[in-house]
């Protein structure tokens, strides 16, 4: 299994906005598991949105980080940046071209190396980069998934200095019957 963790605060609007019509705020309708309301930008140039990340639990591991987007672009290709914060470092950051007009899901896999900078997983934030073009650009949801916590490592084997020890000086033992000597 998995841990995946959706947005539950804003950080930061940047330009753009929540739609079709205005709904709710940017957090919302990125973390609704819904292609009917989506964060769009709103006006020209280029602006980023910030997102809050609930908490996760440390893993354990460095692998299986994996950052998730479903956007849309109608009018042409554009290229979005999705980014992980934890506080104030960037800690990925990754361009995709989004050309479809229907909602497409895009992935960004963080490497061993930056996964393991990661110190802080309640502390972690998604954002997005794109460039105006027109109403077109949108995304509808962000997540970012990591392998289960691993369970604490089992106690270790009781050692020979951990048993308590058994007297025998003191003890008498009787044989009965035959011995093959």
């Amino acid at each position: 299994m998995a841990q995946i963790t959706r947005p539950n605060g804003a950080d930061t609007d940047g330009n753009w906005g929540t739609g079709p019509t205005p709904f709710g705020n940017l957090w919302d309708v990125t973390s609704d598991q819904s292609d009917g309301t989506y964060a769009q930008l709103t006006t020209f140039g280029s602006s980023e949105f910030i997102v809050t990340l609930s908490g996760l639990t440390d893993p354990g591991v460095h692998t299986g980080h994996v950052i998730k987007m479903k956007a849309a672009m109608s009018s042409s290709s554009q290229n979005f940046t999705l980014k992980l914060y934890e506080g104030a470092t960037q800690r990925k950051s990754a361009s995709h071209t989004v050309n479809s007009p229907t909602f497409t899901e895009y992935t960004t896999t963080l490497s061993e190396a930056e996964a393991s900078a990661i110190t802080d997983y309640t502390n972690l934030k998604v954002g997005v980069t794109a460039n105006y073009f027109g109403p077109d650009t949108k995304v509808s949801e962000l997540s970012f998934e990591v392998p289960d916590a691993s369970p604490p490592p089992p106690p270790p084997p009781p050692s020979a200095s951990s048993v308590d020890s058994i007297k025998l000086e003191s003890a008498n033992f009787t044989f009965r019957g035959l011995a093959n000597l």
